[in-house]
């Protein structure tokens, strides 16, 4: 077994990536929609009808904000921390509601100092099975996932043994794998490639600046983004202040302009077949 994780580390390496080019901001990756960078075409299964798919990330706690996401009458897709005493009910809430669900798998950033993603985090220093310990409990946290994203994790996302391990252990439960892209230097595509993981990757936060008319801004980035490659993902998150209000404003325009919000697992419905 060993054995062929490395093989499949040292195969992540060399790999290229799938359908669209990501970018994005958090942890020190410069905020903004549509930053300059290599495009990789996408491949022959994009819609006509141009889709923009919207995560909500840091779910826990408190059930409230659920319900005013809830009110935009839009297909968010709700990202759960795990471990939390609300990750089970938030999750059930979200189904009940009809929203996709995903966990919000915690791993190691760059700088722990300042960035603490907490007790159910992946961390480098942990050795194969004290991560596999930490992947289950965090997965049997939060029912009804259809995938996982990573919280935080500029740092365990550029290694690329460590993740060939966590996308083996995906690949075992049949999720998919979204890169809410948090370095530019990670390897979670490469790697899900080469293991054989559905992955795609963020290409904006919306709400690094806490502000109506900055997630505005955003949103607009978003609704180019989607027109011009007929697919793109945004992130926004849990407890931001101004984020619904931005929401509530923008969603009209998106679909004056014939772009259909969807469920992130849409996005990958054509890469299991």
């Amino acid at each position: 077994m060993t054995r062929r994780l490395l093989l499949l580390a040292l195969l992540a390496v060399g790999c290229g990536w799938t359908w669209s080019r990501w970018r994005t901001a958090r942890e020190g990756v410069r905020p903004g929609a549509g930053a300059a960078g290599k495009i990789v075409p996408p491949p022959p299964e994009i819609p006509q009808t141009p889709q923009a798919a919207l995560v909500i990330d840091d779910v826990a706690y408190d059930p409230v904000p659920m319900d005013r996401f809830a009110e935009l009458g839009v297909p968010l897709t709700f990202a759960i921390l795990p471990r939390d005493k609300k990750s089970q009910a938030l999750a059930d809430k979200a189904a009940r509601l009809n929203f996709p669900v995903i966990l919000h798998l915690p791993m190691e950033p760059m700088d722990l100092a300042h960035n603490n993603p907490g007790g159910a985090a992946l961390y480098l220093k942990m050795k194969p099975e004290e991560l596999r310990r930490q992947f289950e409990k965090d997965v049997a946290s939060v029912p009804h996932i259809q995938g996982i994203n990573n919280h935080m994790g500029s740092a365990f996302t550029e290694d690329v043994p460590r993740m060939t391990l966590v996308m083996t252990w995906i690949k075992e439960r049949g999720l998919f794998f979204l890169d809410s892209y948090t370095t530019q230097r990670s390897v979670a595509a490469k790697v899900a490639q080469a293991v054989g993981v559905p992955c795609l990757v963020n290409e904006t936060f919306l709400d690094n600046e806490d502000d109506q008319a900055a997630i505005e801004r955003q949103l607009d980035g978003v609704l180019r983004l989607a027109m011009k490659r007929k697919r793109t993902i945004a992130i926004g998150h849990y407890r931001r202040k101004h984020l619904i209000a931005a929401l509530a404003k923008k969603i009209p325009e998106f679909r004056a302009h014939g772009v259909d919000l969807v469920g992130l697992p849409t996005f990958y419905e054509h890469l299991r077949h």
